[in-house]
């Protein structure tokens, strides 16, 4: 089992002068096929961002080094710096950046946030659009209510420590692969089939570096949205996984039965969490309890019951408590029954325990539980 990121690193990054050498080390552009950033054609940046943003809307195809953004800093004897409504295009970011720095409503476009080490840093309502964080590590910063797509992750590279990502569904659905039948073959003769099942993995590990990070910093809802993902995504990780052993003609019987499995499991966990917001909402789970003993009181109104000729609607409420909650099973079920009113009971028994096994556990998560 993958350990998770629990404590930050001992020693930082290098950054400084070096920063420039450093960068045309990377070949993450010009090599990496499975990114967002891959660009065999890339020239690399052609110019340094000089961290002013009062005369400009962007920057394009620039560096911009935490070296560079401390200068600016000590010009202005600043502690921090807010960049806010700025657009950067194709920029490579480098360098370790301290705490102060914030982004507001910024778009990051084919950015490379790769050998960056981020401590402390806000962003807010920014969008961030085909970009790569393999290699990035991020310390007790706060991604809130920002927008992802086709980003670039790494189950074990991208690093986040006490890092709260306000909304893990999208952060991790954005997770991007490259599916190019003529760049794959061109690299190492992967299949798509097997680029899907890395990227799964990739984001189900991801996932649950996620889920607890927000489980120490995030609000409830951030919490509970982050317990959702990573169930869902664990499971989605072994349908791909199955796809794959299939397409690859290896135990074709059994990873076709280990498929249906995960689907069905996938199904009966997607309505389960639905019934309880996923253990963060009981008033939805007891809302379902009620519409469930009413659905079943009316049926039981309506059909009426050998046992009961004069049943009224007092009694079909009072049988349909009794099944539901499964203190009276026994009391109206008998062999004595006709078989479609015993399978009657018994499928209000079974949604009834179903609905008993979550909604109890999440009375106690919510009174007991200390997060």
């Amino acid at each position: 089992m993958e350990t998770m990121n629990t404590q930050p690193p001992t020693e930082n990054p290098p950054n400084g002068k070096s920063a420039i050498r450093t960068l045309k080390q990377r070949p993450k552009r010009l090599r990496s096929y499975w990114e967002p950033i891959f660009n065999p054609n890339c020239k690399g940046p052609t110019s340094s961002f000089m961290w002013d943003t009062r005369k400009t809307t962007g920057v394009k195809q620039a560096l911009c080094s935490s070296d560079m953004l401390q200068k600016t800093l000590d010009t202005v004897s600043a502690r921090g710096w807010t960049v806010k409504t700025y657009e950067f295009r194709e920029c490579d970011f480098i360098g370790f950046f301290n705490p102060g720095l914030a982004f507001n409503n910024c778009d990051f476009d084919l950015c490379d946030f790769g050998s960056t080490t981020w401590r402390g840093t806000k962003f807010t309502d920014c969008t961030f659009s085909k970009c790569s964080f393999t290699l990035a590590t991020f310390e007790q910063c706060q991604f809130n209510n920002c927008k992802w797509s086709d980003s670039g992750i790494s189950g074990t590279e991208t690093k986040l420590y006490d890092t709260m990502i306000g909304n893990p569904e999208s952060f991790i659905s954005s997770g991007f692969t490259n599916l190019d039948t003529n760049v794959l073959s061109q690299n190492g003769n992967s299949s798509p089939a097997y680029q899907l099942m890395r990227l799964e993995e990739t984001k189900m590990k991801l996932a649950r570096v996620v889920l607890s990070n927000n489980e120490r910093n995030a609000d409830d809802s951030v919490y509970y949205e982050s317990v959702k993902v990573y169930l869902l995504q664990s499971l989605r990780a072994k349908k791909q996984q199955a796809k794959f052993q299939i397409t690859s003609g290896k135990n074709k019987i059994r990873n076709m039965g280990s498929l249906a499995l995960c689907k069905l499991e996938e199904l009966v966990i997607g309505l389960s969490g639905t019934l309880n917001g996923w253990g963060g909402n009981l008033a939805r789970a007891a809302s379902i309890g009620l519409l469930l003993i009413a659905i079943f009181a009316l049926i039981y109104f309506i059909l009426g019951q050998s046992e009961t000729p004069t049943a009224t609607w007092k009694l079909s409420l009072i049988k349909s408590l009794d099944i539901t909650l499964l203190v009276g099973y026994t009391k109206h079920a008998t062999s004595a029954l006709e078989w479609k009113t015993q399978a009657l009971y018994g499928a209000n028994a079974i949604f009834g325990l179903w609905w008993y096994a979550i909604f109890v556990p999440t009375v106690i998560n919510r009174i007991c539980r200390v997060r």
